[in-house]
């Protein structure tokens, strides 16, 4: 699985990759654009643009951000971490599956005394915690 990444262009020994991956069963890239690495592939699932979907980056050690939709979706795609999700029979969207682990495993951390929507809310609006 490829993600975020061109091999094929990037790699130093990218004919080599090229040969090693013609014995890869199946090959699956997450390319918004045809690329080299793509092209070899037998699933070519896009992933959403950076600008439509939501994500979480632990900034510093103890230290968490977001990223957040700037915009609507503006083709019918899946952000890669929902299509994983799928993979492993997770049927739930990306935001709920994040916003579950928020309030698993950020919320105990930091014993806000507040519940957990007005805890997701604060972090959203504040953009890190």
């Amino acid at each position: 699985m490829f993600s975020g990444v061109n091999p094929l262009f990037d790699f130093e020994n990218a004919e080599n990759l090229k040969k090693g991956l013609e014995s890869v069963k199946t090959k699956v890239s997450f390319s918004t654009n045809p690329d080299e690495t793509s092209s070899i592939c037998n699933y070519i699932i896009p992933d959403k643009h950076s600008f439509e979907k939501w994500n979480d980056f632990e900034i510093d050690n103890g230290v968490f951000s977001f990223s957040q939709p700037l915009i609507e979706s503006l083709f019918n795609s899946v952000q890669v971490e929902e299509s994983l999700l799928h993979l492993i029979d997770k049927k739930i969207s990306f935001y709920d599956y994040q916003r579950s682990i928020w309030q698993n495993k950020i919320l105990p951390k930091y014993n806000s005394g507040f519940g957990f929507v007005t805890f997701w809310d604060k972090a959203v609006h504040d953009g890190l915690v």
